[in-house]
């Protein structure tokens, strides 16, 4: 029994035991005014409120109340009596009367018992669905029209009374970037004959979007034919929500990773060699297709203001040609306003991103980079201990993405290990050339204190400076 019955059984019994010492009480007010106190209706009815409204217990003291008002006339000293008559024929009544009222009482249970679960069930449905944020709706395939309760209005951001209930209003309630999607789940399920399911979002009248579950199950009728379909919609912002960040957190971590992968292979690169040309030599080629379509560094320490030091890496060897080609056509120019030139002399980063094709006309050179089909392009200094010493240039053409946060974090650091490996490749040649000036000035000395004319000294001196030159061209130390 639960609460609300056993409160129910409560009530009556309580009813039920007020009215029968209500009858007690008129029974001893009339026998007091009669001179005489009947012992039956005192001895009978109290066991009938006892027996507290059920129809067994009823039934039972108003039997043994029947046979008790013959028996117990003597005792009373009226049997036989007109009044010994009365008495049997109340108790009778009074027994019969309390036997209907409990059987009107278990009639009245049992209907109850069978109509509350019920309505217990549509309540506790009601409360479900709108606890878990879930709303009921059902569609008329030939009316073409949809009905949903105020639960599904409140998901999708709407008073009930703002939705005209037709299929047309309620696709439009779709995200129009889920609406493909929506219509073809929706008309699979019809074909199939099949329960669907599908999420889509949901942008409110306040500019929120929100995620909706969309449950559906189709109707068909007596020939099969799907005639409408009824279901539920779910609130699940949370769950999305919950997905995104899984995805943001493994997209983290596999960055992360390409990272630490990526810059161990930039180390390996930097690691086993000083040779400043096979330096910028081997970065480039590593860049290159993995970050950018093209790649180029630009050193400019120990090299004449107008000409640096200019590698290119691209996958194709064509377009390899036409790099060099334009470098010929167009020589660098150091005071130019953007570009490696403007990198080098502030020593900040230069981000040029959705570059509009339509802006090259308006440049010099502008037919090459609508050529190259140039779109986003990033150029980042290479600083060491002796000051900037070049630009590390990436170029991405259309079709491609452009630079996102994470990738430039990653691209200041590859920066930052190019330009402490150039810094000592650099330190490295200076010391080079430093030792070969000193042999060559040891020699020359030598030699000189050797001459004993001063046309053997200019002889001397023009041997060591023939020997030099040809042991530059052998090493690519001298190269530059």
């Amino acid at each position: 029994m639960g609460v609300h019955d056993e409160a129910v059984h409560r009530e009556f019994q309580r009813s039920y035991i007020i009215a029968g010492l209500v009858a007690c009480a008129v029974i001893v007010i009339v026998d007091a005014s009669a001179d005489s106190v009947v012992l039956i209706p005192l001895l009978v009815v109290p066991p009938l409120v006892a027996a507290g409204g059920t129809r067994r217990g009823t039934v039972i003291v108003a039997f043994v109340a029947a046979v008790s008002a013959v028996w117990l006339g003597w005792p009373d000293d009226i049997a036989g009596t007109p009044r010994h008559w009365v008495a049997i024929i109340s108790t009778v009544l009074g027994g019969a009367l309390a036997v209907w009222v409990a059987s009107a009482r278990l009639a009245r249970e049992k209907q109850l018992a069978d109509s509350l679960p019920v309505l217990r069930r549509a309540d506790r449905l009601k409360a479900v669905l709108a606890t878990s944020r879930m709303g009921e709706w059902s569609w008329d395939r030939a009316a073409g029209t949809i009905q949903w309760d105020a639960n599904v209005a409140m998901l999708f951001g709407l008073e009930a009374v703002e939705f005209t209930g037709s299929y047309d209003d309620w696709l439009q309630r779709v995200d129009e970037r889920d609406r493909e999607m929506v219509q073809n789940a929706l008309f699979a399920g019809v074909e199939s004959r099949q329960p669907y399911r599908f999420d889509h979002r949901c942008p409110w009248p306040d500019g929120t979007v929100h995620w909706i579950e969309g449950i559906g199950e189709v109707i068909v009728d007596a020939d099969g034919e799907v005639i409408g379909a009824f279901g539920l919609a779910i609130d699940v912002d949370e769950r999305h929500r919950q997905m995104a960040e899984r995805n943001r957190l493994f997209e983290l971590e596999r960055r992360q990773f390409e990272r630490a992968e990526y810059l161990a292979k930039i180390n390996d690169v930097l690691a086993n060699s000083v040779d400043a040309d096979e330096i910028v030599q081997r970065v480039t080629q590593s860049v290159v297709p993995e970050m950018a379509e093209w790649c180029s560094v630009v050193v400019s320490i120990d090299k004449h203001r107008d000409r640096p030091s200019i590698t290119v890496a691209h996958r194709d060897p064509e377009k390899l040609a036409f790099a060099e080609q334009i470098q010929r056509d167009f020589p660098y120019d150091p005071d130019a306003r953007f570009g490696a030139a403007r990198v080098i002399r502030t020593g900040e980063r230069e981000l040029i991103t959705d570059i509009d094709p339509a802006g090259f006309a308006r440049m010099p050179g502008g037919d090459v980079l609508d050529k190259i089909g140039l779109r986003n392009v990033v150029t980042l200094p290479l600083i060491g201990a002796l000051g900037t010493l070049g630009a590390l240039q990436l170029v991405r053409c259309e079709g491609q993405p452009a630079f996102q946060p994470g990738e430039l974090e990653l691209l200041d650091e590859v920066a930052g290990r190019v330009g402490a490996a150039l810094n000592s490749a650099v330190l490295f040649e200076r010391q080079a050339r430093g030792r070969a000036a000193l042999d060559t000035l040891q020699q020359v000395s030598g030699r000189i204190a050797a001459a004993a004319t001063s046309g053997k000294i200019v002889h001397a001196v023009f041997r060591v400076r023939v020997r030099r030159s040809r042991c530059g061209r052998r090493s690519p130390l001298h190269a530059q």
